[in-house]
Order: structure tokens, then C-alpha cells, then sequence
């Protein structure tokens, strides 16, 4: 009975985050579109943010409800200002938190390939 309060409660928490940060995200991915320069350029960074602070917080979530022991190596050597290229085999899904665990505010934001069809997917290709 525990592990489902605590499932559902990441999951209202993880959908409470995302209903409130979605918005901004979307509006700020729009005006990236159709701004000119260093607009757009402001806009490029508030979209960044956005994302970094999504991860975050998704981050801090897993870590007060589901308390993991996390065994990063190497971190220490990470940069801002240099680019990674990371490969996962997407065995599970602890993929993706993983990367949030290992690389948020570490590394530039990540980004995910994926193949030209799913661009035209509602909200997911404005997402890329």
C-alpha cells in the first residue's frame, strides 16, 4: 500500500511541475520562432532555463520520494561549456532520470535525437 501512495504521489507531484512549467516553455519556444537576434537569443536562454529548472525540480522530486544511492563517477570533470555525446540503450526507464541525475546544471542541457517523423508529433516536436 506504501509504494502505491508514494507512486502516486511522485506522479501528481511530476504532473503538478509539469502543468505549471509547460506554459512558459511552450510560450517561450513560440517567441524563439518568430523573434529576430539577440530577442531570439533571450528566448533561446528563458527556454533553456525552463528546461534546466523542469529537470531540477523532476530531479529533487525522485530524490525526496524515492530516495536512491546514486554512484556518479567522473562528475567532477564535467563542463558548462563543453559539448558530451552520451549513448543509451533505453534498456529501462531510468534512463532519461538518470541523465537528470548525472548531467542537470553539470553539462549544457541535454538533447535527444530522433527521427524526422516524430518532429511533426504535437508539443513533442516543438520539444526539439
Amino acid at each position: 500500500m506504501r509504494r502505491l501512495l508514494t507512486g502516486c504521489l511522485v506522479t501528481l507531484l511530476l504532473l503538478c511541475n509539469t502543468l505549471i512549467l509547460f506554459g512558459p516553455l511552450m510560450l517561450f519556444a513560440l517567441l524563439k520562432l518568430i523573434s529576430p537576434g539577440r530577442l531570439r537569443d533571450y528566448n533561446s536562454w528563458a527556454v533553456m532555463w525552463i528546461a534546466e529548472t523542469w529537470s531540477e525540480i523532476d530531479k529533487r522530486i525522485f530524490a525526496l520520494c524515492l530516495p536512491t544511492r546514486w554512484d556518479i563517477r567522473g562528475a567532477d570533470n564535467l563542463s558548462r561549456t563543453t559539448s558530451y555525446l552520451v549513448i543509451s540503450n533505453h534498456q529501462s526507464w531510468v534512463d532519461i532520470p538518470a541523465l537528470m541525475q548525472g548531467l542537470n546544471r553539470r553539462t549544457p542541457f541535454f538533447k535527444f535525437f530522433l527521427k524526422k517523423e516524430l518532429i511533426w508529433v504535437p508539443f513533442l516536436g516543438l520539444a526539439w
